[in-house]
């Protein structure tokens, strides 16, 4: 299944996909890799405060929707229908008129290592150069989640830094993207 081609897999979150959005990301196979490696804030993720914050999170993001300065671009990854997983890019403010962006994704732990994932961020950061106009994208992964810099590297983003012991920095220029 891993070469089946996928495409059309970005779309819009609708109020009908808090739920199973909430489902998704309480795994903390899904989530964990989306956070700094610290124990406080896996706890936290797991509380009821963690929830609070992924319900805030979900509401931002239908609102950025209508926003003319959205803070982040949020979407959808959708597979036969079904909300999967979700990615994002948020706005990094910066002093020239670049527009540059730090991307995060992640997809429900039975849909790892078919290559969603992989076409889920080709799809968003083609959408992000063509008509959102971003000049770079980043994106901070876990030095133990191989899978991710996989998408990356498969996508063209380049390891920029290693940031500390846990974590490695990745990026994409729209000068030298194929978009």
């Amino acid at each position: 299944m891993k070469n089946q081609n996928y495409s059309n897999l970005i779309r819009r979150y609708h109020e009908s996909d808090l739920p199973e959005f909430l489902r998704i990301i309480s795994n903390e196979a899904v989530f964990y890799p989306l956070l700094k490696d610290t124990r406080e804030e896996i706890e936290i993720q797991k509380s009821l405060a963690g929830q609070l914050d992924n319900i805030n999170w979900f509401n931002s993001t239908l609102r950025n929707y209508q926003s003319f300065k959205p803070t982040s671009i949020g979407k959808a990854i959708v597979y036969q229908g079904n909300l999967i997983g979700g990615i994002e890019c948020g706005l990094i403010n910066t002093e020239n008129e670049l527009k540059n962006g730090e991307l995060a994704y992640w997809i429900g732990r039975s849909y790892w290592g078919k290559g969603i994932a992989t076409q889920a961020v080709k799809e968003f950061t083609s959408d992000l150069f063509k008509n959102q106009k971003f000049d770079y994208i980043y994106a901070v992964v876990s030095q133990s989640n191989l899978a991710s810099q996989r998408v990356l590297e498969k996508n063209g983003f380049v390891l920029e830094e290693i940031v500390d012991r846990k974590r490695k920095k990745y990026f994409l220029d729209n000068v030298f993207s194929d978009y």
